[in-house]
């Protein structure tokens, strides 16, 4: 046992087990849902919609949407360096609708 606790305690082996931790938790992180990475994005994006558009815009719900979808889009964009693909552009649409819900339902959507 007390082998097995010296090899542990070995310098190399501290740093191969922080290696593959890290390794983990990088791998756990990257599969964090891009709506979920962006909520900040979208949260905005809702409240410059609703300040830019009118309600009584023809459409104006779609319009809203549309305004806050293209500006989360931009922002993946600009941080990702790439552009979003059509499942993530899915999601980012799916998160702003519930996001816009439940916002509204909480009443945060002040003008």
């Amino acid at each position: 046992m007390e082998q097995i606790w010296d090899i542990l305690n070995e310098p190399l082996v501290i740093v191969a087990l922080a290696g593959l931790l890290l390794y983990a938790l990088n791998r756990l992180y990257a599969k964090v849902p891009i709506a979920k990475k962006f909520e900040g994005a979208v949260i905005q994006a809702i409240r410059e919609a609703e300040r830019r558009i009118p309600d009584d815009t023809t459409n104006s719900s779609k319009a809203k949407l549309d305004t806050a979808l293209q500006y989360v889009l931009k922002v993946i964009e600009k941080y990702e360096g790439r552009k979003p693909t059509r499942d993530e552009s899915r999601q980012v649409l799916n998160a702003i609708e519930a996001k816009h819900t439940e916002m509204e339902a909480g009443g945060n959507l002040k003008r």
